[in-house]
């Protein structure tokens, strides 16, 4: 997944223009987003709740998509897949590289 760039500006510019401050905003309000979903994840994780793992996946890609997170988006539907696949050892290492992910992410946003 390497291969799959960080970050697309071209995806939030192409959506709601050229307007910095909203690109900003847009970029905060995803990162703030990250936080309890990963947490949520990880619980679910934890239970063993596949479905959960599933759902809150889904939902924060949406979110990854959206602001042109694109290895974060790419992670998030590995991580659906190997929940339905039911792929316990696949998962966790999607889950903990999703870290990774969102932190190199950051730094891209700065």
């Amino acid at each position: 997944m390497s291969d799959v760039p960080v970050y697309d500006p071209n995806v939030l510019t192409s959506l709601i223009g050229d307007d910095q401050q909203s690109i900003q905003e847009y970029k905060s309000e995803f990162l703030k987003q990250c936080v309890p979903s990963l947490r949520e994840i990880a619980a679910a994780f934890n239970k063993n709740d596949k479905t959960a793992v599933k759902e809150a996946a889904h939902y924060l890609k949406t979110s990854a998509k959206a602001v042109g997170a694109l290895r974060c988006a790419n992670r998030l539907q590995a991580i659906e897949d190997s929940a339905l696949a039911e792929q316990r050892a696949e998962l966790k290492q999607h889950i903990t590289q999703l870290q990774t992910d969102i932190r190199d992410l950051k730094k891209e946003f700065r």
